[in-house]
Parts: structure tokens; C-alpha cells; sequence
């Protein structure tokens, strides 16, 4: 394989394509392998410059570039000294030939623990491996790696082998970081969406639920997590309630109260960010974390004025390297809900001021007919309208019609809110 030859099959894989960063090297890497025998290996820098991403092609052997990559799980940071020494310096590294054995003693030794433990996938011995790794470069700055590993390694790999191979690998560099700056403009629009989104909500009403939804809905997209949460603070007795949540595969999350160190531990005096999965000291949500399968957590005081208000916090099934734009965000949005909090706490605030609300302490019960009030008191026990149509022996669907009015006359949106209402206001 010449290099000319290689360059136009790279080129003709990823011209006019508009993949993400990893679709795209691995079509490169896929159309490598089939020129190539040897296991193609690409370690891609992320958002945090400690990680690397590991992604591996083999045209001979499939089973070994998925060796190689469990090798390294997404969310590990994998040392590689190889591609560790090749990032830092720009040079190549290249081993023309060498044992099995001596290929083992070079690796880091969790690698070389993984060797030992679990074989090489192979379709025949392996006595010798030879091998070049050199870096991505765009702009002169390395983004990641490209190496390829020779198995069979007939004939030692040579300076020419270095030459061909850093040619490609500029060549794939520059489809990679475009793919990358792509994401990275789509990402910016759509947060810069989501706060459009979210003033026009918070200009449109007074709803707090309704300005929380819609902040959690924007977090999910902006931040591509699974699930989203706020949490409200009780000053009353300094409890934290869940008051909005968004994206969880349960129909319904319990309304949970825990202290504040539960949710950031040791985190909420300094107003950092809590980024573990599971608080250390928390057991309340252990089971409902368990059963979502989430394994990214990230959490966020919310402050207006000084004042702790609540938290929010975000949720992946996935393992995530969040950049600075990533974290940036997430404080827009933890500010969006502060506010949100503090101007619902105002407002409240203003109307219990007001002489007629010092003159009613209770909010007086809706108008409701003799029927609805029984009604009422069968929603407030729990009943579900097929049970409250047996014992008021009513059809199930005028029973729909009077708990349909009911929550009007109540001013609330579900039967949650209005059994919690009638039982807060003594209308039963």
C-alpha cells in the first residue's frame, strides 16, 4: 500500500461525511484495516486532557480490536506509554520487531496484567510483534494518536512505515477535528436555545413547576444527560424536597426529603459542584440510582442573594467527560433555577403581606356540591375513579367529569396536588 494510495481511500471514507468525532474514526480506522493487515489503534484526546478514548480496528481479526478496547472502558483514563511519550514529544515511536514476551514487559502494567491474564485473540501464534505509533496532529497540535500493530511482523517496520503512516494520520486528524468543532457549534446553539427558551417561560408566567420543567427539559438536551432533578430547599426545617425532576424511567418519583450533605456532601459551604454518582452518605435515592442504571452524577447548589435556595443535579446512564462549556451551562441553568425559586419565595412572600391575606390564614375551599365534596374526600383517601364510581354508584365517566371540575375549582393540575391542597387547607 503506497501512501498515495491510502490518503485517497482515507479521503474517499470521510469526504463530504458529517459524522461525530468517533463515527468518523472509525470509518477510518475500518478502511485502514482493509488495506492493512495489523491492528489499527486510535487514542483520541478528550475534554478533560488526562482521558484518552480508545478506539481499534482489525480487518483479519475483529475480535481484537474489541480486546483492545475493553482493555480501556469508556470514562477510565488509560496510560498508554506509548501514546503518552508520542503526545508530549510530537515524535514517533517505533519498535521494528520484537518477542511476545518483551512486547508484554514494555507495556504499563495494567496492560501488561491484562496480557497475561487474557490472550490476544488470534487466528495463530504470535512469537513477534512490530509496531509505529504517531501523533494526530492539526495545526501542529496533537489531538491523539495513530498506531498500527503487526502481528506477523514478516519483515521489521522500517522509518519509511513512519513516513506513511504520519501522512494518514494529519490526514484523519483534520476530518476528526472538524467533526469535533462541528459538535462543539451544535452544542453552542442549542444552549444558546435553551435559554431563549427558558426567559420566554419565566416571562410568561408565575408557574415555579412550569419554569423548573423547563429548565430540566433544556438540561437533558443541552447536556445530553438522561435525567435531571431540582431539589428545593425547606427553610422551615432544612430539608431539601425533589419539586421538579424530568427524563427518569419511573412514572413517578417518590417525594423525597433528605438533609443538604446527603445530596453534596461536604460540597455546600463552598458552593462547588458534586460530581460523584452516589453521595458517600446517602442511602434515601441508592435504589432508585440503582434501578435508573445511572453512572454519571453531577450536582450544583443553587444560591440567589448568598442564600442556598436548593440543588440541581444531572444524570447519565453513560460515563461523561464534561468540558468547561459542559460546566458552564450547567451553572446557567443552576442560576436560571435559582432565580426561578427566589422569585416563586417573593411573590409568596408579597401576597401573605397583603391585608387579606393576614385576615385568612386558609385558603378558602372551592364551591363544590354535596356530591364533589364526597367525592373529594374519596380522591384525598387514595381511591381511583373506577372505585369512587362503586361506592357513589356513578358512572366512571361522570365521576371523570366531577374530578375534572374539582382540580379546576382547586386550582391545581393532578389529584397529588389536590389531595395534598385539601389536606394542607382542612376543606375535608
Amino acid at each position: 500500500m503506497t501512501v498515495a494510495e491510502a490518503l485517497a481511500a482515507v479521503t474517499d471514507e470521510l469526504a463530504g461525511a458529517r459524522m461525530d468525532p468517533e463515527p468518523a474514526m472509525r470509518a477510518a480506522l475500518a478502511t485502514l484495516s482493509k488495506l492493512r493487515a495489523g491492528t489499527w489503534i486510535a487514542c483520541l484526546l478528550g475534554n478533560d486532557p488526562r482521558m484518552l478514548q480508545i478506539i481499534a480496528a482489525d480487518g483479519e481479526v475483529p475480535q481484537r480490536a474489541e480486546y483492545v478496547e475493553a482493555m480501556y472502558p469508556v470514562g477510565r483514563a488509560p496510560t498508554l506509554s506509548f501514546t503518552q511519550s508520542v503526545i508530549e514529544t510530537g515524535e514517533p515511536a517505533l519498535v521494528p520487531q520484537v518477542s511476545y514476551e518483551e512486547f508484554v514487559a514494555m507495556q504499563v502494567p495494567e496492560a501488561a496484567d491484562h496480557l497475561k491474564r487474557k490472550a490476544i485473540p488470534t487466528n495463530h501464534p504470535i512469537a513477534r510483534i512490530g509496531f509505529v505509533v504517531v501523533a494526530m496532529r492539526t495545526r501542529e497540535s496533537p489531538i491523539g494518536t495513530l498506531g498500527l500493530f503487526d502481528h506477523q511482523c514478516d519483515e521489521p517496520m522500517t522509518e519509511r512505515d513512519v513516513t506513511w503512516l504520519q501522512a494518514i494520520a494529519d490526514r484523519v486528524a483534520v476530518a476528526v477535528e472538524n467533526a469535533q468543532m462541528r459538535v462543539a457549534a451544535k452544542s453552542r446553539l442549542n444552549r444558546l436555545g435553551a435559554v431563549r427558551s427558558i426567559a420566554l417561560a419565566m416571562a410568561g408566567g408565575r408557574d415555579l413547576r412550569l419554569h423548573l420543567q423547563v429548565i430540566l427539559d433544556q438540561a437533558i438536551v443541552g447536556l445530553e444527560v438522561n435525567a435531571a432533578d431540582v431539589l428545593v430547599l425547606d427553610e422551615a426545617d432544612g430539608m431539601l424536597r425533589i419539586v421538579a425532576t424530568a427524563g427518569f424511567q419511573a412514572t413517578s418519583v417518590p417525594e423525597y426529603r433528605f438533609p443538604i450533605h446527603e445530596a453534596l456532601p461536604g460540597q455546600i459551604l463552598v458552593g462547588q459542584a458534586d460530581a460523584s454518582p452516589f453521595a458517600p452518605g446517602e442511602s434515601t435515592r441508592r435504589t432508585l440510582f440503582a434501578r435508573e442504571g445511572f453512572r454519571f452524577r453531577r450536582a450544583l447548589p443553587l444560591r440567589s442573594q448568598g442564600r442556598l435556595t436548593g440543588v440541581i443535579e444531572v444524570f447519565s446512564r453513560e460515563q461523561l467527560q464534561p468540558d468547561r462549556e459542559w460546566l458552564d451551562f450547567l451553572e446557567v441553568l443552576a442560576s436560571e433555577a435559582a432565580v426561578a425559586i427566589d422569585r416563586a419565595g417573593s411573590l409568596d412572600r408579597a401576597e401573605k403581606n397583603t391585608p387579606r391575606a393576614a385576615a385568612k390564614s386558609r385558603i378558602a375551599p372551592p364551591e363544590l356540591s354535596r356530591l364533589e365534596v364526597q367525592i373529594l374526600g374519596l380522591v384525598v383517601e387514595g381511591f381511583s375513579n373506577s372505585a369512587v364510581a362503586e361506592k357513589v354508584h356513578l358512572s366512571q365517566h361522570t365521576i371523570k367529569f366531577h374530578v375534572h371540575r374539582i382540580l379546576q375549582q382547586a386550582g391545581v393540575v393532578n389529584r397529588t396536588e389536590l389531595a395534598r391542597k385539601a389536606t394542607r387547607e382542612g376543606w375535608l
